[in-house]
């Protein structure tokens, strides 16, 4: 009975919002939810990275760029050698 007429004292202080400095230790694994594999259609020099390891990025955001310079060289190429074979050959496309 001596147990349930003690008062128990009550501390009072308004809420806030704040980060609690919980600090956890131990050994373990994070796996993340969400994962995916990037692969390059194409070979070539990355001239550019536009996003960081972590970041959440969105569908058709520019991750990264190639140099474009190869493949303008090839792209040329290919068009001098059709103009050539069109005039050589009679042929239109």
């Amino acid at each position: 009975m001596a147990a349930t007429s003690r008062a128990i004292p009550v501390a009072v202080s308004p809420a806030a919002l704040k980060d609690m400095p919980v600090y956890l230790t131990g050994l373990g694994s994070v796996t993340a939810f969400n994962t995916v594999s990037v692969r390059s259609r194409v070979d070539g020099q990355l001239i550019q990275v536009n996003v960081k390891e972590g970041q959440d990025v969105k569908k058709g955001q520019l991750l990264a760029q190639i140099d474009p310079r190869p493949f303008r060289a090839i792209s040329s190429k290919v068009r001098r050698t059709a103009v050539s074979d069109q005039a050589r050959y009679g042929m239109r496309s």
